[in-house]
């Protein structure tokens, strides 16, 4: 995790909803997906990926794959 500067334009994710549960996404850095929670946006962590390492994450979300629950604690 590191301090991202705010000049990176982070996006909401289009399937954030209504009661704040919101993941941000920024593009816009080179070699890298910078991807933060904006609940604990700017004084929060933000985790570095590869655009790799971000595709194939992005990609098992989408397929809803088994191997998500690697990724992500569904609570």
């Amino acid at each position: 995790m590191a301090a991202v500067p705010d000049m990176h334009r982070f996006r909401k994710s289009s399937h954030s909803d209504s009661t704040g549960e919101c993941v941000e996404v920024a593009l816009n850095i080179a070699h890298t997906v910078a991807v933060r929670d904006s609940k604990t946006h700017p004084a929060g962590p933000t985790l570095l990926l590869t655009p790799t390492a971000w595709r194939t994450f992005h990609t098992a979300l989408q397929a809803d794959s088994p191997s998500v629950e690697r990724y992500v604690n569904k609570s």
